[in-house]
């Protein structure tokens, strides 16, 4: 049976805050931190803030959640989940005199929220005050990978004789890698059309090179060191497919990126400057597609709706939404009309946001306010 993450976290963090608080509570003790960083579905590090009586500063890798959703995301859980969260929140409050409201299970502010993009990039962002939620732009990870698998050769050679245009595909991790039960279908179907869809450009744009990062759970033959057929469709020579990637590094030279609009490489992409063709599946994806299409950033290729219905969470894709001809034309017209790139560069520019000093002073400043306030 395949789990979904969405279904299944809150009764992951919420009952494990009761094991984790008698571990970290005595250690804290110790250490006596200035405040406490936790993510938004982290509840420990939020309740051990409030345990300990020190400031809370939130990270969140996602947007907030409207605060009308927030208090009511409880309800989509079944009758015995909520007596599970109920339970919970009676124990926390028993044990520790903490008051936990589970609904904030992945949203768990405080009086400082770090939210990594800018108020420019998050549409709604107009009910989340500036004195409680600091926008610090996007954050991307010190990744580090190189192309790895089969293909990894071919992808270096590419690299090394690069003369023309590079295009970068990815799907992430998750849709090709541990969740691939759920959304292999979709995977495949997009996989194949973009090779056709490669074979097409052939024509028109010889110059152009795609790179494509498979997945650990694609199906693929390599022959003389160069991937040859995805999932049996054949990689027509202007593909080349590795296992996993450098992102980074080619962001860095390519001049379009087909994405899946994870957040992290929502972010990559925005600091690369590089516009994007949106293939978004689940989670925040199809949000970010939005943004993307909405700011003039890209062009969408997706099976789902963008932005996702609130009231439909479940994966239900239409394969015929994409075609391996609307897939060419997408990736040719990010490559040949420019208004795509300048749009990606403005926001860009609009992401960088405030210099790094100036948002540690903010925290600083916030951490300060709160233990002058404490009762000695």
């Amino acid at each position: 049976m395949e789990l979904d993450p969405q279904k299944i976290m809150p009764f992951a963090v919420v009952p494990a805050t009761l094991e984790i608080l008698p571990y970290l509570i005595p250690r804290m003790s110790e250490l006596q931190p200035s405040f406490i960083c936790f993510d938004a579905a982290a509840p420990f590090g939020y309740l051990l803030a409030e345990h300990m009586k020190i400031p809370a500063v939130c990270s969140m890798s996602a947007l907030p959640m409207p605060m009308a959703d927030r208090e009511k995301e409880s309800s989509r859980r079944s009758e015995q989940g909520r007596q599970v969260l109920d339970a919970t929140s009676a124990a926390l409050a028993e044990k520790y005199g903490l008051n936990f409201n589970h609904n904030y299970a992945y949203t768990c502010y405080s009086d400082y929220n770090i939210v990594w993009c800018s108020r420019y990039w998050h549409e709604d962002s107009s009910e989340f005050s500036p004195e409680q939620f600091h926008y610090w732009g996007p954050l991307t990870s010190q990744r580090k990978g190189i192309a790895s698998g089969p293909g990894s050769d071919a992808v270096s050679t590419t690299l090394c004789n690069l003369s023309g245009r590079l295009v970068l595909c990815s799907l992430g991790t998750m849709a090709t890698g541990d969740a691939f039960g759920k959304f292999g279908a979709a995977v495949v179907d997009f996989f194949q059309k973009l090779c056709r869809a490669a074979a097409l450009l052939q024509k028109e744009l010889p110059d152009v090179q795609l790179v494509l990062s498979a997945g650990k759970s694609t199906d693929l033959v390599e022959e003389g060191g160069r991937v040859t057929s995805l999932f049996g469709e054949q990689v027509p020579s202007n593909v080349v497919v590795a296992r996993s990637l450098d992102q980074l590094a080619l962001l860095e030279k390519a001049s379009a990126f087909v994405t899946h609009c994870g957040q992290n490489s929502s972010s990559e992409a925005v600091l690369a400057g590089v516009p994007v063709v949106a293939a978004p599946f689940f989670g925040d994806q199809p949000l970010n597609a939005h943004r993307f299409i909405s700011l003039g950033c890209g062009l969408l290729q997706s099976y789902v709706d963008v932005p996702a219905k609130t009231s439909d969470k479940q994966f239900r894709p239409d394969l015929d939404r994409v075609s391996s001809e609307s897939l060419a034309t997408a990736i040719r017209r990010v490559l040949e009309e420019p208004q795509f790139g300048e749009a990606m560069r403005t926001l860009r520019e609009k992401e960088e946001g405030e210099p790094v000093d100036e948002k540690l002073q903010s925290l600083y400043k916030f951490i300060a306010g709160h233990q002058a306030v404490q009762p000695s």
